[in-house]
């Protein structure tokens, strides 16, 4: 069956849930923690990445889910964590953690650069990078207050320069699909 991976972060459910069977069964993995987000490396889905709630840093498993270990060289501090893989560069997560910025992975995440660019307001609620033709990978990052930000070709720019928010809006938590 297909392979299913998802975070939970409600009063009742928090850590990593992993399904084998297509979603018909559940196993809750360890350690158990709040999480926000989760990303797969599309290039070697051994590789996946969750973004902890509060304070938990970024989290890499390297057996597609099955155990989960903390990403020590990830900056810390106070905050939520949110990732997002680009797909022509899935061994390079990115990672937004509120109060402190937006970062670039290299090596699967073992060293952490800061990628936050031009950007202003560092209280970040999602991130998210696609593909887009003609622009190569976009990112978007969504702020408190702040609106939603973009960049174009992040995988050459590392990051930035951040174009001034499209939407003016106070909190959003939805990233590109």
């Amino acid at each position: 069956g297909a392979r299913l991976l998802v975070t939970a972060h409600t009063a009742m459910y928090h850590g990593i849930y992993k399904s084998t069977d297509a979603g018909e069964s559940w196993a809750l993995k360890e350690p158990i923690f709040p999480t926000n987000t989760i990303a797969f490396d599309p290039s070697d889905t051994s590789y996946a990445y969750c973004g902890g709630a509060l304070d938990f840093g970024v989290w890499r498993s390297t057996d597609a889910g099955e155990s989960w270990d903390i990403l020590t060289g990830f900056p810390g501090g106070p905050g939520h964590s949110y990732v997002a893989i680009d797909p022509s560069r899935g061994s390079d997560p990115w990672a937004a953690k509120t109060a402190f910025g937006v970062y670039l992975a290299r090596n699967h995440g073992e060293t952490w650069l800061g990628a936050s660019g031009d950007l202003v307001n560092r209280w970040f609620y999602g991130i998210g990078i696609r593909d887009v033709e003609g622009h190569g990978a976009m990112a978007a990052v969504c702020t408190n207050g702040a609106g939603v930000h973009i960049a174009s070709d992040v995988a050459a720019s590392a990051g930035g320069p951040w174009a001034p928010p499209a939407l003016e809006l106070r909190r959003v938590i939805a990233v590109p699909n």
